[in-house]
């Protein structure tokens, strides 16, 4: 499994723990397309800070997984779906799954869906649609 880390920069300019904006976790042999998380953060913002610590931490059997994290005061570009006024905002392939919080044993449960869906069908492994 290859890891990438780019582009990191810290939510908290008082810290200077590098913070991920962009990493991908992908297993470069499949061409299953990476599930793609993306979280709404800025500054000073504690909840946002945890969130990350807690994303990073995402157990590895769940791939491909992308993560990108926008910074609200520092990064002038957010795409177009994702609001930026209540932060941490967590987005998954669009869709907005947390507003201002984060249940992160849910989040896992809710991800190991998605894995579950990516799957092929053969008699070791039977897909779910």
């Amino acid at each position: 499994m290859a890891v990438e880390f780019l582009n990191c920069h810290s939510t908290d300019s008082s810290k200077l723990r590098p913070v991920l904006n962009s990493f991908v976790m992908n297993d470069r042999k499949t061409k299953i397309q990476n599930t793609i998380i993306q979280v709404i953060v800025r500054n000073n913002c504690q909840i946002c800070d945890r969130i990350l610590d807690e994303l990073e931490s995402i157990p590895v059997q769940i791939n491909p997984l992308e993560i990108q994290v926008f910074n609200i005061d520092i990064d002038s570009t957010i795409p177009d779906h994702c609001q930026p006024f209540i932060t941490p905002a967590i987005w998954v392939n669009g869709n907005l799954w947390y507003l201002g919080g984060f249940d992160r044993d849910r989040f896992y449960e809710k991800l190991m869906l998605l894995d579950k869906r990516s799957l092929t069908s053969n008699p070791a492994n039977i897909g779910v649609n």
